[in-house]
């Protein structure tokens, strides 16, 4: 286990101290937060490919999210097969960047569809509509979506039945990325620094689990998982029970 130091989120959590883990220490980094500088990039792309292997990395902020990129981007320098990417997310991460095409944690998930050509697809759960919207239509025919209105709607009549299919029959048999934004849940159930969605603990792990069971069963390969949005600098012992459940859930289902 892997945790990236940007804020001191972690420093004051305990989920991870019985276990062997690393922390990578960029605290004081300049040119990283929300964007990502290209001497910025060189150092935190060297730090993926050394931790590669390290099983679950916690990411620190949703700021960093744009981590995900760098370690697909040392992935495929590793292996070049297809993989399938499912993102947990409030935001699409699709965005257009904003400064000078600067990668960012908005923007991070299209420049990984633009530039990465073992990325097979994407799948997408959480944002709303409008923002699925307004992702460049170039990058669609790669990407599944179930919105938080599906999610809502779903959350009604079949506790989650539809998203649960929607997961599993994109799972099997593939080689898999999992990346997690703690911003897809409610602020009842952690503290976030973006705008965040409806989903309570429960779900997000029961849908979690349609992503690893297949890993666990031999039928998929799990070759990474990434967990982001702590509150930056913040102790938020909601979050902490977050990271902890979550941490739990893939050493269940992955060792």
């Amino acid at each position: 286990m892997t945790l990236f130091n940007f804020t001191g989120a972690y420093k004051e959590q305990d989920f991870y101290r019985e276990m062997p883990c690393r922390f990578v220490e960029h605290e004081k980094m300049p040119g990283c937060c929300r964007y990502c500088d290209d001497e910025a990039a060189g150092i935190l792309l060297e730090d993926c490919r050394e931790n590669l292997t390290s099983g679950v990395r916690f990411l620190d902020s949703g700021n960093y999210h744009y981590l995900s990129f760098l370690f697909l981007k040392a992935l495929q320098e590793r292996e070049s097969a297809p993989v399938t990417v499912f993102l947990f997310d409030n935001h699409t991460d699709m965005q257009d960047t904003a400064f000078g095409g600067l990668l960012s944690c908005g923007s991070w998930c299209a420049e990984a569809l633009r530039e990465l050509p073992f990325l097979e697809r994407v799948v997408l759960i959480g944002p709303e509509e409008r923002a699925y919207e307004a992702v460049d239509k170039a990058l669609l025919p790669r990407v599944d979506f179930f919105s938080r209105e599906s999610l809502r709607s779903d959350r009604e009549g079949s506790q989650l039945g539809k998203a649960r299919s929607f997961i599993k029959e994109r799972a099997a048999g593939k080689r898999l990325y999992l990346s997690i934004d703690k911003d897809i849940l409610s602020p009842a159930a952690c503290a976030a620094d973006w705008d965040q969605g409806d989903m309570a603990l429960p779900e997000l792990l029961m849908l979690t689990e349609e992503v690893l069971r297949p890993v666990s069963l031999g039928e998929s390969r799990l070759l990474g998982m990434d967990i982001c949005g702590d509150k930056s600098g913040y102790a938020d012992p909601a979050g902490e029970e977050v990271n902890r459940s979550l941490l739990a859930l893939y050493l269940q289902l992955y060792h």
